[in-house]
């Protein structure tokens, strides 16, 4: 029963535990519970990121593209935002002068030029007609003549409220075919911002929205469906536009979990609802231009995908990803632009985290037993070496294939059950621990108990054998003790308990375990529980120094008698020592047991002790060690032995030598 009670304590309450921790982190991973899940694959994205950035792993398209900034310089001498649209449209005439592929305008022109021609006339107060005819053009007929037959794409936004639009607005229209309603899952919005109506010929027009969490984009929606018409992103329709090819083409995949865009001769991969993920890497590698040296012609356009917006102070809209921070919008249509070329998508696949999830838990059960059968120590080192490949099978789904493996929930699992585990058994240790203590308090100093092994197992029956040295003390003269003390009990007790305390102490300094104390005798033995090198050495030396204070413990008991007593009282020791093969344990029943030794050796230094009479001897030791090296070897450590006789052992053949310490 006490074997079994061990059992379930050191092995099974720590083990459910573990497991218990593992399946609830696992339905905890399952049900997305806060989030949870989302946020570790938006770690592993970041982290992935960082270690194989997008450049370097895949290269890059970033030669071919050009952001065309409206940044400070040109806006202190230009003038503050919004520019009149005939500038602006001098400017796009720079730009098509040089037959870009596609050109990007991350700007709204949801709002006519506030220096139209009508604005300016109502400002004098004078007829619009009379305010043409001074040569004034409308800045929004030029604008939209530079781009109506050249490649741009103009932004537009999607709306969450159904807010009331203005009546001038382009009536955007979504060019999609859309194959086996596979819109269906598709961000939703309630209304479209839109270009002013003059704008309506442009060739594309795509929406700027994104979706930041944490504070940081890592994803963007490139299709929105708005009243029942799909909407492409500002990158996505400019991958259209440049191809020259009139819609986009829609459809599941075989599997049907992702969406398949065609555009012309590229597919765009995104999630059910038109999610893309980035694959970040450094953002500085796509070139800049200041507007001022486009204006200048000093930039080459040719053939370039490019994309206007701006990174002026309090105009430009800045977002950070896990990789940089401050990046400049317009940038970020560019990386996506980079990754459809490259045929670079991520993909969350919730069924294969499922897979890793419950390898996981099997995983981490087996990880749990471990720990209850094995020192931690060990499992710590082979740990990590077991868990390379998950690092590299992470490394090579993310690079092969834009797979995003959930490796920290996997790692969350298996780390916070094994800690579940470890922590309760090393609880449940630490309380065998203190048994074992309390169990060797009455044996061996405090000090010597707190060295035993942690692992070491709560005190049963049975034990082990080992090769240890016995003592045997008891007190010459007890007799005379006894009988002069009669009359006197209590001083009796504080006599003979004086002269124990005496002998325990020194046995105590020399590392022995006091076995029990059997009237005026003393049982002791060296190298258990904890194992005491030199052993035999150093209970020889704990047998002399108790010789040597004989005479102090002698004038102490007097001083503690009568003149008269301490007349009749002397006293004196016999010491008994045998070193051999014994077994050591725990003997007795569950109810009441000792530790203790047993076996031949315990009787022979018993017998020794008893031969100190006849020998006028006061320590006799024993061993079948006693070799001509062995006495040279004790006679260097101050132990003189001294050749008395041979004894033989009830069944054993060989006799044993006997040697006075001395």
């Amino acid at each position: 029963m006490n074997k079994l009670k061990q059992f379930i304590f050191k092995l099974l309450l720590p083990f459910p535990a573990g497991v218990l921790v593992a399946l609830i982190l696992w339905f905890v991973a399952t049900a997305n519970i806060l989030n949870i899940a989302d946020k570790s694959r938006h770690f592993t994205l970041d982290l992935l990121s960082q270690s194989f950035p997008y450049e370097e792993a895949f290269g890059s398209y970033a030669d071919r593209m050009l952001f065309i900034d409206i940044d400070d310089e040109a806006l202190n001498k230009i003038g503050q935002w919004p520019w009149p649209r005939q500038k602006i449209s001098e400017i796009f005439n720079a730009i098509n002068l040089q037959n870009p592929a596609v050109v990007g305008v991350d700007i709204l022109f949801a709002e006519k030029d506030r220096y139209a021609s009508e604005n300016i006339a109502g400002f004098f107060g004078i007829q619009e007609e009379e305010f043409t005819q001074l040569g004034v053009l409308d800045g929004d007929k030029l604008l939209a003549d530079k781009m109506s037959d050249f490649p741009y794409v103009l932004a537009i936004a999607a709306l969450d409220d159904d807010q009331e639009i203005e009546e001038n607005q382009t009536d955007v229209t979504g060019r999609f075919v859309v194959i086996d309603e596979a819109d269906q899952f598709l961000y939703q919005a309630d209304t479209l911002l839109a270009p002013i109506k003059e704008f309506e010929n442009t060739p594309g027009f795509g929406f700027v929205n994104t979706i930041k969490r944490e504070g940081k984009i890592r994803k963007t929606p490139i299709l929105f469906s708005i009243k029942d018409e799909i909407h492409p992103s500002l990158n996505l329709e400019m991958v259209r536009v440049a191809q020259g090819t009139p819609n986009h083409v829609m459809k599941f995949n075989d599997v049907g979990d992702k969406l398949l865009i065609k555009s012309g001769e590229v597919i765009t991969q995104t999630d059910l609802d038109g999610t893309f993920y980035f694959h970040y890497g450094d953002m500085n590698r796509f070139n800049t231009a200041s507007i001022l040296d486009v204006m200048e012609n000093k930039v080459d356009l040719s053939e370039k995908i490019l994309i206007i917006g701006s990174s002026a102070a309090g105009l430009g809209d800045y977002h950070s990803t896990s990789y940089q921070e401050d990046i400049p919008g317009p940038l970020f249509h560019l990386q996506v632009i980079d990754q459809i070329l490259g045929q670079r998508f991520i993909n969350f696949h919730p069924v294969y985290d499922q897979i890793i999830y419950l390898l996981t838990v099997m995983f981490s059960i087996t990880l749990c037993w471990l720990i209850t059968k094995y020192s931690v120590y060990l499992i710590a080192f082979a740990l990590p070496i077991s868990l390379a490949p998950l690092y590299y099978l992470s490394k090579y789904a993310f690079l092969g294939f834009g797979l995003i493996v959930n490796v920290p929930l996997a790692l969350a699992i298996l780390f916070f059950s094994g800690i579940a585990t470890y922590i309760i058994k090393t609880f449940i240790e630490n309380i065998e621990k203190r048994k074992i203590q309390s169990s060797f308090l009455q044996y061996v100093p405090a000090d010597i108990v707190k060295n035993i092994n942690k692992e070491s197992d709560v005190p049963s029956l049975g034990g082990e054998e080992i090769e240890a040295t016995v003592f045997f003390l008891d007190i010459r003269g007890f007799t005379s003790i006894t009988e002069t003390l009669k009359d006197d009990p209590n001083l009796l007790v504080k006599v003979i308990g004086h002269i124990m305390n005496r002998v325990t102490d020194i046995l105590i300094q020399h590392e022995a375990t006091i076995d029990k104390y059997i009237g005026d005798a003393v049982m002791a033995f060296w190298n258990a529980p904890v194992k005491v090198e030199n052993h035999q050495a150093k209970a020889y030396q704990a047998s002399l120094a108790i010789k040597q204070e004989i005479p102090k413990i002698n004038a102490e008991v007097k001083a503690m008698l009568s003149q008269e007593q301490s007349k009749l009282i002397n006293v004196n020791f016999g010491m008994g020592l045998s070193t051999g093969q014994v077994v050591v344990g725990n003997m007795g029943s569950e109810f009441r047991f000792n530790y203790s030794v047993m076996g031949d050796m315990v009787n022979v230094a018993a017998r020794l002790e008893a031969m100190t009479k006849e020998k006028k001897k006061t320590i006799l030791a024993g061993s079948l060690n006693f070799s001509d090296e062995a006495i040279k070897n004790f006679k260097a450590q101050g132990i003189a032995l001294k050749f008395i006789d041979d004894i033989a052992v009830r069944g054993k053949k060989e006799k044993i030598p006997v040697y006075a310490v001395e």
